[in-house]
């Protein structure tokens, strides 16, 4: 685990929302983000929720290989969290223009953070950088039974309309719909080194229910395919 310190004058100011996060150093004098978390995981506690969401960014990262910044157990003056590495200049999808978005990168991330049932998956919670690309995303509330409830016209919502419009949805679902139990058993194992295998347990259920969910015919009503909205 570890440890976080805050200088004073390092930008305490610099991050915002109900959960901000804070710019510290690490050990080795590196800055670093670190963020305590407020939700609790659903078998555990406050640190089981600090767990979680390394579990859900090792997933997203290292499993699915989706554009993202790994997060790491930490503690600090402030108590424990998670800290990850500094990206310098990040917006939130909610402070950037719209027009600078690819939708065809942020769609199949949208669809990654609801297979791992992430339920507060909004646009504050996706980092984007100078060249309109994703560059780390939020985890705080994974994991959940059950997709999100999206709602028409949003951001999020029309990146997944456009990429269906491209590429087809189908295309962008196939490869959660593809996954066994055996493979969800595996990734969130490897993901999950080190931390509670009770934590562990309540993913897989998660994820092998997500999967399902997203082999329906129409997981998401909001995208229209052909003028209608797919059946």
């Amino acid at each position: 685990m570890k440890t976080i310190r805050f200088p004073p004058g390092l930008g305490a100011d610099q991050f915002h929302g109900i959960n901000r996060p804070r710019l510290g150093l690490d050990s080795s004098g590196q800055p670093v983000v670190f963020k305590r978390n407020r939700f609790q995981a659903a078998a555990g506690g406050q640190e089981d929720g600090n767990a979680s969401e390394v579990l859900a960014s090792r997933l997203f990262v290292e499993e699915l290989g989706l554009a993202g910044v790994a997060v790491e157990l930490a503690v600090s003056a402030e108590g424990q969290g998670v800290v990850s590495r500094f990206l310098p200049g990040r917006l939130s999808l909610a402070e950037a223009d719209p027009a600078s978005v690819d939708p065809l990168q942020l769609a199949p991330l949208v669809i990654a953070r609801d297979f791992l049932g992430d339920w507060d998956a909004s646009t504050k919670n996706y980092m984007i950088g100078s060249q309109g690309q994703i560059e780390a995303c939020d985890f705080g509330s994974s994991p959940h039974k059950g997709l999100p409830a999206h709602e028409s016209g949003g951001l999020i919502e029309r990146a997944v309309q456009q990429f269906a419009d491209q590429r087809g949805l189908d295309t962008l679902l196939q490869p959660f719909r593809d996954l066994t139990d055996r493979q969800i058993e595996g990734m969130v194992k490897r993901a999950g080194r080190g931390l509670n295998p009770r934590l562990q347990k309540d993913f897989i259920e998660a994820l092998v229910n997500n999967r399902d969910l997203l082999r329906r015919s129409n997981p998401y009503p909001f995208v229209v395919l052909a003028g209608r909205p797919q059946v």
